[in-house]
């Protein structure tokens, strides 16, 4: 799945702490995507 962020400050930040607290039991890997403007996520 990709979600898209976009480079700025607010998003980003938000969706990365739902990546590593109340997603994370759906969530096998995650990372930023070649672009750094959003996460590559590969869910369970």
């Amino acid at each position: 799945m990709h979600i898209i962020t976009g480079k700025g400050t607010v998003l980003r930040p938000v969706v990365k702490t739902l990546l590593q607290g109340e997603l994370r039991s759906l969530v096998a890997k995650w990372g930023l995507d070649d672009a750094e403007g959003g996460y590559m996520v590969r869910v369970r």
